[in-house]
């Protein structure tokens, strides 16, 4: 799915709601980027990236629709599987038929890290991220539950899982 980054390409940067949007750094020789599949959720699509040079990860995502909207989009990251935060935000941003990038964090971590960062939509029913070909699913423990589900045993609302999609790295070592 290609669309006009002309705003990221212009070097521009702007912050709505305490999440920057702003293009990622170049990438070097020596810069890795890793990113999920795009994924579908009623008109919108999610990606989440992560971009490593050395011990240095920065995650970020992107948010794409063809319809203008505004849309709350939350990023969030962490050392895998419960090891320290790599930063999380909301925030909301305009979609005008593009794709608007969702800065996340820059932070330095050991040598041979596994890390993962999650692009998700607040209060959006979702499945989690799909894994694979057998519809197994990823819940990030870092995502906010989604709406109230159907009514369970003794009429109790049950959570539902929050439309997120997750990308895993590896630092250098």
């Amino acid at each position: 799915m290609k669309k006009s980054l002309s705003l990221l390409a212009s070097g521009a940067a702007i912050v709505v709601g305490g999440v920057a949007l702003a293009a990622p750094a170049s990438a070097d020789a020596s810069t890795t980027t890793k990113c999920s599949d795009w994924k579908l959720n009623a008109d919108r699509y999610i990606q989440s990236c992560v971009d490593i040079t050395g011990d240095q990860v920065h995650t970020y995502g992107f948010i794409s629709s063809a319809s203008s909207r505004d849309s709350a989009v939350g990023i969030t990251g962490r050392i895998d599987p419960f090891g320290a935060s790599l930063g999380r935000g909301e925030s909301s941003v305009q979609l005008n038929a593009d794709t608007v990038l969702v800065d996340g964090s820059t932070t330095t971590v050991a040598a041979g890290t596994k890390v993962h960062s999650t692009i998700y939509l607040p209060n959006t029913p979702g499945t989690g991220t799909l894994v694979g070909p057998d519809g197994a699913t990823y819940v990030d423990p870092d995502v906010p539950p989604g709406p109230a589900g159907p009514t369970g045993p003794g009429g109790v609302p049950k959570p539902t899982v929050t439309e997120q999609v997750t990308v895993w790295a590896y630092t250098a070592g």
